[in-house]
């Protein structure tokens, strides 16, 4: 080096790199003033062989290289020459050759033979972006006796994109065995044949003036098959055609086989050049039709990875929201006869599905599943901070504990089905916010539905037991519920129940109420119970207790009449709290009896309401304000919560930024990366504060929503 430091001047003298057997040369000088970076600096490679340059392959395959017998001539050179600041970028020119290279393994029978490289990248013009010119005027090989051949020439790669290329290959996939080392267990057969052309700009395609762009061609595969020991499956395609056009890139017909599943596949992908080289909208349309799709064959390997690192780190990630790209437009038309997922047997699957916007539609989908039929339309949206679901279900003759095995929603709404045998029909709405497990927030869940059944046995649930406690009638415990009409709707953390009526041991009663989902309970159940059904020798003494008043006041109260009752159904799922009202156990006094006690009646009975209103109205306090401390707690945890994610994502975001910033292999790119860091530090700083909006609204809407419930409660009381 010469280095002037009066002018910051630095001159690179003589200066030989060498990187494994690839050796570079290079000279010139870099100076530093105030306002810029200046620079001239030539670049060649040292007589460099075909060999010299496939040293640079990474590590990991070199080891594969041992023993090659390459021959060949590579030519590398080019300058960056320039200045460098904040409104210039330097000029750059590469050139790449490779003439006659020829590569041939040890112990194989083919080579890969007659490579020829042309290649120049020309951005002299480094402030005019646009000026940049790509050129690939030849790329070809012969892979065991197959040749590839490949061109491409990009200009004005920014303002409108103008290309000019072509790939035409034909391979014999088992040729490839004989000429490149794959593993012993690794097998590869079938045929590839390629010819493609793209020429002109970018505009034409988006002005829809698709005569002013060439893009035509056909990609052929054929007796594709693939098998390795590092996958669960093997690969096998019969035959796949893609047909290309300026407007669109068509799947004429894909028949394969992968594993245990099969398919037969044909589509549409519109924009598929705007989409590649502009980020724009990509659109497709596709049908599929299988006899048999195993997903669980592709989801092994990520289980395992999964399994050990939950060993390794001893606890388990949530698995993260699934985000879907905003810029694509696809809908999938299937027809699937049968599909394996976990432990479920999926059959008869229809319908359609869409992305658009980051949201996933579903329509007319149907399919067979737990012994019923499931009917689902509805979206997810992923482009809220919190992902969003609604989506209109329909079940027919499912078998309800399979159902609330299978589906951790109705366990969570109805766990009354764990301890039902029967099967059940239901149409339901349901719209939630989703938290990172891509479980419903239940907080934000609403929709309503019905549910039929024709048979239904309860047993082992504690609710009716402690029923049957309570009216000592033991046979309670045990229920069979016949022709089940239930209309029921979510609102304010509840499952509300609309009147329904069932026979409990053969007596007519209406129930209604609600369930929270933090399992709490609010039911009501009355009925008229005869005299009969009371167990033992209650309905003897009722009866001896009814002739001593006929005798005394001259009525005719028969053993025949019943008692209405009224049962309370508080507490929680596992330790329900049961209280009764029985009303008057003489129905049928006449008329005279109850004029002669009606005065006495009324001042006691005017007596206890108040006394009750009284106590109403406190009790309805005390849990007003117990709703608002547990609205308080919710939204205090949603709030702490999302500053805890809020900062996670902070940390992560600068840490990404961090690495960004110190990253690059000279100065150029580390002044570059440092603008891209701080924009990338903005940026997350943006997110932050989206995110704690976001936070505090839903935390708002907590507490108004409380409020309202307790208001309710409050007046409902004062009413009574």
């Amino acid at each position: 080096f010469n280095i002037d430091t009066e002018n910051s001047k630095y001159t690179l003298r003589e200066n030989s790199v060498k990187v494994n057997d690839f050796g570079l040369h290079a000279d010139g000088y870099v100076a530093l003033p105030a306002e810029y970076v200046e620079m001239d600096i030539n670049f060649e490679a040292e007589e460099n062989t075909f060999k010299s340059i496939l040293s640079l392959v990474p590590a990991d395959f070199a080891k594969d290289l041992e023993g090659v017998d390459a021959s060949g001539v590579v030519g590398f050179d080019g300058f960056v020459r320039g200045k460098y600041n904040e409104f210039n970028l330097p000029g750059l020119l590469l050139n790449l050759t490779i003439e006659d290279g020829s590569l041939q393994y040890p112990d194989l029978p083919e080579s890969v033979e007659n490579v020829q490289l042309d290649a120049h990248l020309d951005a002299r013009n480094g402030i005019d972006k646009d000026d940049l010119k790509l050129d690939i005027n030849t790329l070809h090989l012969e892979m065991a006796g197959a040749p590839i051949d490949a061109q491409l020439k990009v200009r004005t790669p920014y303002t409108d994109p103008g290309m000019e290329g072509r790939l035409a290959a034909k391979v014999v996939l088992e040729n490839i065995k004989k000429a490149i080392p794959l593993p012993e267990t690794d097998e590869l057969a079938g045929t590839i044949n390629a010819d493609v052309t793209l020429a002109g700009n970018y505009s034409a395609i988006q002005e829809e003036r698709y005569r002013d762009f060439n893009a035509d061609g056909q990609i052929i595969i054929q007796q594709l098959r693939y098998a390795s020991d590092s996958l669960d499956y093997d690969v096998d395609i019969d035959k796949a055609y893609l047909n290309f056009s300026p407007q669109a890139m068509e799947l004429a017909n894909l028949v394969a086989q992968v594993g245990n599943s099969d398919f037969k596949a044909n589509g549409e992908i519109d924009n598929y050049l705007g989409y590649f080289l502009n980020d724009e909208l990509l659109h497709g349309d596709f049908n599929l039709t299988s006899d048999v799709l195993d997903l669980n064959a592709f989801m092994t390997a990520d289980e395992d990875i999964a399994e050990e690192q939950e060993m390794e780190e001893g606890t388990e990630e949530p698995m993260g929201v699934v985000r879907l790209p905003e810029n694509i437009d696809f809908t999938l038309n299937s027809q699937i006869g049968k599909l394996i997922y976990d432990d479920y047997d999926i059959s008869e699957l229809s319908g359609e599905v869409t992305l658009k916007e980051a949201v996933a539609g579903m329509r007319n989908v149907e399919m067979n599943m737990l012994g019923g039929k499931i009917t689902a339309d509805g979206f997810y949206d992923s482009a809220k901070t919190d992902p969003f679901m609604d989506m209109d279900f329909g079940i027919q003759n499912m078998d309800i504990q399979k159902a609330a095995t299978a589906f951790y929603t109705i366990e969570k709404l109805a766990p009354i089905a764990k301890s039902c045998v029967g099967k059940f029909s239901t149409t339901m709405n349901l719209s939630t916010a989703l938290n990172q497990n891509m479980e419903p927030i239940f907080e934000t869940l609403s929709g309503a539905g019905r549910m039929l059944a024709n048979s239904v046995m309860v047993e082992k649930f504690e609710p009716l037991n402690k029923l049957a406690q309570e009216l000592k009638i033991d046979r309670l415990s045990k229920q069979r519920f016949e022709d089940l009409n239930i209309s029921y709707r979510f609102e304010n953390g509840r499952v509300i129940v609309d009147p329904f009526e069932v026979n409990l041991d053969g007596v007519p009663a209406t129930i209604d109420g609600s369930m929270g989902f933090d399992q709490s309970l609010d039911y009501k159940v009355k009925m008229d119970l005869p005299m009969s059904k009371l167990p033992g020798n209650i309905g003897s003494q009722t009866s001896g207790l009814l002739g001593q008043l006929n005798d005394a006041l001259g009525t005719s109260v028969s053993t025949a009449a019943s008692i209405p009752v009224s049962i309370r159904i508080k507490g929680t799922m596992d330790d329900p709290k049961i209280a009764g009202d029985y009303g008057d156990v003489v129905k049928e006094a006449t008329q005279d009896v109850k004029e002669q006690a009606v005065e006495a009646v009324k001042e006691e009975i005017n007596q206890q309401i108040d006394t009750a209103k009284e106590d109403a109205i406190a009790k309805a306090k005390e849990e007003a304000d117990q709703i608002m401390a547990e609205a308080q707690a919710q939204a205090d945890q949603i709030m702490e919560t999302a500053r805890r994610e809020a900062e996670e994502l902070r940390s992560a975001g600068y840490a990404e930024a961090d690495k960004l910033e110190n990253k690059g292999a000279n100065f150029i790119e580390k002044a570059a990366n440092k603008k891209l860091a701080e924009a990338a530090r903005k940026e997350t700083d943006k997110r932050v504060d989206k995110a704690i909006a976001e936070a505090q609204k839903r935390a708002d809407n907590v507490l108004a929503t409380a409020q309202e419930r307790a208001d309710a409660v409050i007046a409902k009381a004062e009413e009574k």
